[in-house]
């Protein structure tokens, strides 16, 4: 082949009778992408991947305005939590489930959507942008929740997420057949389902809307309607059936309203887009708190002037910090290593599984608080407000693991469709995973109610405890391992002892023949 064909095949230049050969002679994939890149389109694995950080980045930092809050030591804990404390928690725990919806209206929007032009990726940097925007609005919510700004704010970043989202669906359904996926080009009720994700996509926008309304009677029931947003599916099934009713009994000039049912909104998320979101938070989480050490508990030249010119007795000043940082990363990896182990044998994923995983994530993000109560308060003086600091601590790591075994839990329902047949009823590893879910639990219950008793416990003895968590799955694996061991070995010898018994039965019978 000459230069010249080359270069007239490398840059695509039509009008030589080389390339017109060489273009006959690709083979089909080639031509089709080829064709494919003419149209712009590219494949929407790199934007959902880079969506998925995103979402994950904006729903674990929501928790830096509550760890970076002023907490007196002297103060007792009580008041702390209930001035300082309280009411940025329920901001947080809001936002991360207002993200999170979004997070799962995107993984919805997306299950639909095979390639993306450039339409579509501009339309998903503008649903980023505002999502990048929530924290700002709420903190401003938490805040000043009894102005009207703030809850404007709020609920209209909220509605234009959602609008984003419906423009997607729109224009995707409109050029069908070069964005969206091959099965549902190909399925006769393509636009219910349309319908389906714009009436998911529209709930929480359609709330926020209530939301503003009512902000002009009562601030109260503004926060109310806000508060819905946890309960947004459940909800638009209740009003569709509630509406119903109301039409059957006799209002005929009421106009017709759908409610599709959930094997139209594509129900079943994606468990690669699940893995990638919860392993975003696991190491924001962890991130996030060696940042707080960086930037309050390394000493500086003052500090070791006072210790008389000692490096060594400076940093163990703060010796109680860099523990109580171990523990805590001990803590969230070995979390993370049990939703790591869940998440292997989980073949499907529906709404109730998804839901309950974002509550564990959202407990999983008070990792840097309950990190930094216990490494605040660790003087004996105030032992109470140490105890308290364990306590809230052991709250956090019981509900983070509570909602992972019930996650298990429902997946069990439907075993064949949802969990690998090593996991469920009578499996190899169904005992083993359930024992290693149930860990977390049991220990955080235990230290919980010593917590109301002993005088051993400490926020050092805390921390050396959540260091040897890992020893307790190691000990776990090792007695599974050698009961399958001695499973294997008493069938071994069954087997054998049958045999045995099966040769001198034949040679008994044998002999009485012969006699």
């Amino acid at each position: 082949m000459s230069s010249s064909s080359r270069l007239s095949l490398v840059h695509g230049s039509p009008g030589t009778e080389d390339s017109d050969h060489l273009s006959q002679d690709l083979p089909s994939t080639v031509q089709y992408n080829r064709q494919e890149s003419s149209h712009s389109m590219t494949s929407s694995s790199r934007l959902q991947a880079y969506s998925d950080a995103i979402f994950s980045i904006i729903a674990t930092v929501m928790i830096l305005p509550i760890a970076h809050a002023k907490i007196e030591p002297h103060a007792s804990f009580e008041s702390t939590f209930m001035t300082v404390l309280a009411l940025l928690l329920v901001a947080y725990l809001l936002s991360f489930f207002v993200v999170s919806a979004a997070w799962a209206g995107h993984v919805w929007v997306f299950q639909t959507i095979a390639k993306a032009d450039d339409v579509i990726v501009l339309l998903n940097l503008g649903i980023l942008m505002v999502v990048t925007f929530l924290p700002f609005s709420f903190t401003l919510y938490g805040l000043f929740a009894n102005y009207f700004i703030p809850i404007l704010v709020f609920c209209l970043s909220v509605i234009l997420i959602g609008f984003l989202q419906a423009l997607i669906v729109l224009y995707a359904f409109k050029y069908d057949s070069k964005i969206l996926t091959a099965d549902l080009n190909a399925n006769p009720e393509k636009n219910k389902t349309k319908r389906g994700l714009l009436q998911v996509i529209l709930t929480n926008p359609a709330i926020c809307v209530v939301s503003l309304l009512l902000s002009a009677i009562s601030y109260s029931l503004s926060h109310v309607a806000i508060l819905l947003i946890l309960f947004g599916q459940p909800l638009r099934k209740l009003v569709f059936s509630i509406y119903n009713k109301c039409k059957k009994c006799g209002q005929a000039n009421m106009p017709h309203l759908e409610y599709i049912p959930d094997k139209y909104t594509q129900e079943k998320l994606s468990m690669e887009r699940i893995e990638a979101f919860s392993d975003g938070v696991f190491a924001i989480v962890a991130t996030l708190i060696i940042l707080d050490i960086c930037e309050d508990d390394i000493p500086d030249q003052d500090d070791v002037e006072k210790m008389g010119g000692s490096l060594d007795k400076a940093l163990l000043e703060n010796g109680s910090v860099y523990l109580s940082y171990i523990g805590t990363f001990t803590t969230v990896g070995m979390l993370w290593f049990v939703h790591h182990s869940l998440c292997h044998y989980i073949m499907e994923c529906n709404r109730t599984m998804s839901f309950f995983n974002t509550m564990s994530l959202s407990f999983i993000g008070c990792a840097p608080l309950a990190f930094k109560l216990t490494s605040t308060y660790v003087e004996f003086q105030f032992v109470h407000n140490e105890r308290y600091a364990i306590q809230f601590n052991c709250f956090i790591l019981f509900m983070a693991s509570i909602f992972q075994l019930l996650t298990f839990i429902t997946a069990l329902c439907k075993p064949f469709y949802r969990m690998h047949p090593s996991a469920s009823y009578h499996g190899q590893e169904h005992a083993y995973l359930t024992a290693k879910l149930c860990i977390f639990p049991l220990v955080s219950l235990v230290i919980f109610f010593l917590g109301f008793k002993s005088d051993i416990l400490s926020a050092y003895v805390f921390n050396f405890m959540q260091i040897g968590i890992p020893g307790l799955f190691i000990l776990l694996r090792l007695l599974f391992y050698a009961c399958q061991r001695l499973k294997l070995y008493y069938h071994s010898h069954l087997d054998r002892t049958e045999h045995v018994q099966y040769h001198v039965t034949d040679e008994q019978n044998e002999n009485n023949g012969s006699i």
